[in-house]
Formats: structure tokens, C-alpha cells, sequence
């Protein structure tokens, strides 16, 4: 199955169980998983409009003998457009389990030598730790990614004794969440005894690369 228009591919639909024969019309069900990070492209794919799929089906009809092996006489090939109102969609992704995480398409420019773009590598690295199970080290490329920002420029305590919260431009307020941020990620680099009690699991780290994706994302707009 893909996704109508752009056909990107979403993966395999599969039955709930096989499928026996019948003498008469049945109905089966097909389901396809579909992780956050494709829900999220999705969306930003949609804006708000209907979705359209592309599904593909490969069918091989077959049945068993017994005075021999089974027939698998024939095969056939069908396309089908699937429409969804965005409506009917949004009204689906409502019914989904409250288990689900947050998951949010960050623009990070890509084939570029910028501060931006090395970010955004050590972000992609941060992802594959993640993936790997190794939150500690996601956390550190993560705040590498920080570092390759530069300076912050102001600090945070000059920011907020000089300047009151409702007059603060965009750079002092991404100024004070990138010193947030660096230090929240800093502890998992050393050894310190207070360092030593701060443990990452899979939750922590995600959300550690999702507050420096936004910061990435905020400080490329200064």
C-alpha cells in the first residue's frame, strides 16, 4: 500500500488470519501498522485535506486435493484508489489508543554546510541510538547537535534580569531554551555522582531529541 499521489510506499496489508474457501461472498479484513513517525508524515502530507492510498493486490487462489498436492490454479493482480475524507480520517485517529506518542515532522535542511545541517546529522544519529536502545548515547548526540548551534550568545540569567518575559524576541527565548536544553542533556557525558543517578530510558531520550529538534528548527529562524 502507498500513499496516493506522492507514492510513498506504507508497507504490506496483511489478513487477520488465513483465509479459508467459501461457497459464498465473504468479507476480510486487511490490516496495515502504521508507526508514529508515518502517522506524522501523513498529516503534513494531508494538511487538513483527504487522504487518497494506492493499494496493490496480489491474490493466488488455491485448493487442496485429496489424491494429490494442492491446485494453486490461478493468480491475479488488482489496483484500487482508497479515498478518505479527511473527516472520516480525523474521526479514525480519534479512536486510536491514548498510548500513542507525539509525533512531529521537524524541517532540517538537508545537503547544505550549515550549522542547521550538522544539527540535523547529529539528530539523525540521536534517532538511530534511539532505535538501537541506546538512550544514553541518543542523549549525548543530541546535545551535540546543540553544540554545533554556536554560542548562545546572552546568558540565561542576563536574559531574565534585563529583559521581562512579555518583551523577549526570538533569539532570547531560543536562547533560553537551548540553555534548558544543553542542560537537561549535559549529565549523560559525565561521570559526576549526580550525573551517575540520571538513568535514560526510551520516553526520556525521545523526548530530550524532540526538545532540541524544535530548538534546532526555532534557531535556524533568528
Amino acid at each position: 500500500m502507498s500513499l496516493g499521489g506522492s507514492g510513498d510506499w506504507l508497507g504490506f496489508a496483511q489478513v487477520d488470519q488465513p483465509i479459508v474457501n467459501h461457497d459464498q461472498p465473504f468479507e476480510e479484513r486487511l490490516t496495515l501498522p502504521i508507526s508514529d513517525e508515518q502517522l506524522a508524515v501523513l498529516e503534513d502530507r494531508r494538511a487538513g485535506a483527504d487522504l487518497t492510498f494506492h493499494v496493490q493486490f496480489h491474490v493466488t487462489l488455491g485448493y487442496p486435493r485429496t489424491d494429490g498436492p494442492p491446485l494453486w490454479p490461478s493468480s491475479s493482480n488488482h489496483d484500487q484508489q482508497l479515498l478518505i475524507q479527511g473527516g472520516t480520517w480525523e474521526r479514525l485517529l480519534a479512536q486510536t489508543s491514548s498510548g500513542f506518542s507525539l509525533a512531529i515532522v521537524v524541517p532540517v535542511p538537508l545537503g547544505q554546510d550549515s550549522a542547521a545541517v550538522k544539527a540535523g546529522d547529529h539528530l539523525r544519529t540521536a534517532l538511530r541510538k534511539l532505535t538501537a536502545g541506546e538512550y544514553d548515547d541518543a542523549v549525548v548526540s543530541a546535545r551535540k547537535a546543540i553544540e554545533t548551534l554556536g554560542s548562545p550568545g546572552e546568558s540565561e540569567k542576563a536574559i531574565v534580569s534585563t529583559t521581562k518575559a512579555d518583551e523577549r524576541t526570538l533569539a532570547q527565548r531560543s536562547t533560553m531554551l537551548r540553555h534548558a536544553l544543553f542542560n537537561l542533556a549535559s549529565p549523560a557525558a559525565h561521570g559526576d555522582e549526580n550525573a551517575s543517578e540520571i538513568h535514560w530510558d526510551r520516553a526520556g531520550a525521545m523526548s530530550v531529541i524532540a526538545g532540541v529538534s524544535t530548538l534546532v528548527a526555532t534557531w535556524n529562524r533568528q
